[in-house]
């Protein structure tokens, strides 16, 4: 349940991103290559719901550079072995030269895969530290479940994560996701959120937190 809530999470984060781009650039029709935005919030004013808008080119980090990235924006200094071993497993996954064209589901699938694996080696790295030596977990208390994680501190790691691995900070609608992803929906009474009290169950809480962000559009995009 927790990987389909993950899956979700970032499956809303790379459309959000998305239209995030095109309103960056604020270039439409200046450049050649041809993508679709169909979603609710996009801005297709004058447009058919399935016209292609044209916007400046983009790439994404390719197969030598993802595994580094991550690595330096979440500040891990031991990459585990397995870690590693997924990586080169799955580096013909991952874009050879950075095209936008090479962006499918192989891809963030494998993305996906690796980002979790960064982020459990990542919180076992800052839950041996203590939280003034953390650069992404500072409001976690390792030590009690995830029953005792509020708002506020999902908020920091979600603020830590964004300027780090994004270069800015998370936007309103973007927090918003992560919230109700983590601490489910208010209106469905059988939600599988974390809690309790069981402090495995916080560290994958974590995971989830950080891997939500690493695997998303724009911490893989240049």
């Amino acid at each position: 349940m927790k990987l389909l809530k993950l899956t979700l999470l970032l499956i809303s984060m790379m459309g959000l991103t998305a239209c995030g781009f095109f309103d960056n650039q604020n270039k439409l029709g200046s450049g050649s290559d041809e993508v679709f935005c169909t979603d609710a919030s996009c801005d297709t004013t004058g447009l058919s719901s399935y016209e292609a808008v044209p916007v400046e080119t983009f790439a994404v980090l390719n197969q030598n550079q993802v595994l580094k990235s991550m690595v330096s924006c979440t500040g891990l200094t031991n990459v585990d072995n397995a870690t590693r071993n997924l990586y080169e497993g799955s580096k013909n996954s991952f874009s050879l030269e950075g095209e936008a064209e090479s962006v499918g589901a192989p891809m963030w699938m494998a993305i996906t895969s690796l980002a979790g694996e960064v982020c459990d080696d990542l919180v076992a790295q800052e839950a041996g530290q203590s939280a003034d030596q953390r650069k992404i977990f500072s409001a976690i208390d390792f030590g009690q479940g995830p029953a005792n994680i509020n708002a506020l501190q999902v908020a920091s790691v979600t603020a830590n994560m964004a300027r780090s691995c994004w270069g800015r900070d998370a936007s309103s609608k973007e927090r918003e996701i992560i919230n109700t992803a983590f601490f489910g929906d208010p209106a469905d009474n059988n939600d599988d959120t974390f809690s309790g009290n069981n402090t495995q169950e916080t560290r994958r809480a974590a995971t989830f937190l950080c891997a939500g962000i690493l695997a998303s559009l724009s911490a893989n995009q240049m």
